[in-house]
Formats: C-alpha cells, structure tokens, sequence
C-alpha cells in the first residue's frame, strides 16, 4: 500500500482512488524544510502547505492574504480625497500591467543592490500576474506568484521559511508594497505560497519555460504551454479566486467540457491520489458541471 505524507488535519487515514488504497499520514515540519531546500522527497509540512476541506476553496496557504479590516485604523488613515490619495488607494487592491511592471524594476534594483554578487533569481510565474505581463488578459492583479528556482547564489528555493537570504528578499518586497501603497500583507506582492504544493504535484519537475524578462538580477520565466498555469488553477481549487483567470485560459485553449479540463490536468499533474486528495473533481464540477 502507498503512503502519502500531507498536511494535518487529516479526515481518514486512508483514501481509496478506485481500487487502489494509499495510507495518509501528516508530514513533519523538519522534512518539509528539508525537502524545499534539497528536494530529494515528497512531504508537506503542516504549516506552510495546503490543506483538503470538505468545501469549496480547499487549497489554502499558510501565508495567504488577508481580508483588509475596512474599520482598521490602517484603512481611515489611508484616505484622501485627493486624486493622488485616490490612484494610492485604487493601488491598494489591484495592480496594472505598468504599475506591475514598475514595481518588479524596482525590486530589481534593490536585489541588484543588496546582492553584489552575479547569480540571478530566477521564477516561473504561475499565476494571474503571467498572463496580465503577456498580454493575455488585463485584468489587474494582487500579486505575482511564482516558483523559484535560482536564488541569488543561495542553496535556497524559497521564500516560504526563514533563512537570512529569504528574510532579506521579503524585507525588500515588503518595503517596496509598503512605498507603492499595498496594505497589510499585500505588501509582499511578489511571493512562492503555492510553490511547495505545485512541485509536489510534479514531482519536481518544472514545465518546459521560456524566459520572459531579464533583468539585471531579477530573470523572469513563463511557461511555454500556458496550459501548464490552467491545470495549476484546477489543482489549487479556488474557482472563486481564479474564476476570471480560468476564464479567460479556458477560452484560449479551446477548454469548452469537463473532459477536456481533466485531460489537461493529466498530462501535467496525472496522480490519480493527488486529484483525489484535492478534491479536482468537486472543482471541474463547480466549474463545468457534472
């Protein structure tokens, strides 16, 4: 019988996918460090992975955003009736392809200057963030999700835990959200959240990429089927969050059936366990009926 190792808290200790039976069980917190930083094995730790629910949205991160309380002081001292208090306070939520791209030259910048040395960092965008800087859709987003895997020299891949490399990054992203008016944990508008859950997905491996941009530190990549980001949305389960993302890449890949979304699904995540565990099906239902 095979054993997978996910996130507590676990509903049964065994799940059945047809007629094959896999033995759960929860994943320390020291492996799923250890696997990040050396990924040689497959675990999740509790804390920084998604977790299964019995509803909708069943994917959720450790470091997800946050509801912003509109009775917070932050909030009241936001206001202006300026016009640019105004352009700050529409900045809050949503972001443009230009006031995107403006804020990941500036992150360069400060990468350039708080790490002399020449390796680069290195992401795969997989998010809404990859199709507004391709041009294929323009619906402003909240953050850049991505999956690093170059980081400044460092043995490192992420910026989920604490290490002084990632604590420097996050400190820099943070101060720059922070000077462009994003709120709270919006600030940290560049983020690898999904990354853990992704690659044990593929096994680590990574779809094929192309480079999008290059800075001089900062070398974006997105991937060459963008099929690969639509089966990503599937597989984290959040219709209501990526339902105009998922709109829009099922229009441009012809996905009109559920058989067609599954398929797709396949040939980047085929694990029959995976699917079930994360409960693909209830997603592609909400989504195209049964």
């Amino acid at each position: 019988m095979t054993e997978i190792a996910l996130p507590g808290p676990l509903f049964s200790s065994t799940l059945w996918v047809g007629k094959e039976r896999f033995a759960l069980r929860i994943a320390t917190k020291a492996q799923s460090r250890a696997l990040l930083l050396y990924p040689q094995g497959r675990v999740w730790a509790r804390k920084e992975c998604p977790v299964p629910a019995l509803c909708k949205s069943h994917c959720r991160f450790a470091s997800e955003e946050k509801e912003w309380n509109t009775n917070s002081p932050e909030r009241k001292q936001g206001k202006s009736t300026s016009r640019e208090g105004q352009r700050v306070k529409e900045a809050i939520d949503h972001m443009t392809k230009s006031e995107l791209e403006a804020l990941l030259k500036e992150f360069d910048e400060a990468l350039v200057a708080a790490f002399p040395g020449p390796e680069p960092m290195s992401v795969l965008l997989v998010g809404g963030a990859c199709l507004l800087l391709q041009g294929i859709t323009t619906r402003p987003v909240d953050s850049v999700e991505v999956i690093i895997f170059e980081m400044l020299g460092s043995e490192e891949r992420t910026l989920v835990f604490h290490s002084p490399t990632a604590d420097k990054i996050r400190r820099i992203i943070r101060e720059i959200g922070k000077r462009h008016g994003l709120k709270g944990q919006r600030q940290q508008f560049f983020h690898d959240d999904s990354a853990p859950f992704l690659l044990e997905l593929s096994e680590y491996e990574f779809p094929p990429m192309r480079l999008l941009k290059a800075y001089r530190r900062l070398h974006l990549y997105a991937p060459r089927d963008i099929g690969y980001l639509l089966a990503c949305k599937l597989m984290l389960g959040r219709p209501e969050q990526d339902g105009a993302d998922i709109a829009v890449l099922c229009q441009t890949l012809a996905i009109q059936s559920r058989v067609l979304a599954h398929q797709l699904v396949d040939r980047y995540f085929p694990s029959p366990a995976h699917q079930a565990a994360f409960r693909l099906p209830c997603t592609l239902e909400s989504l195209f009926g049964k």
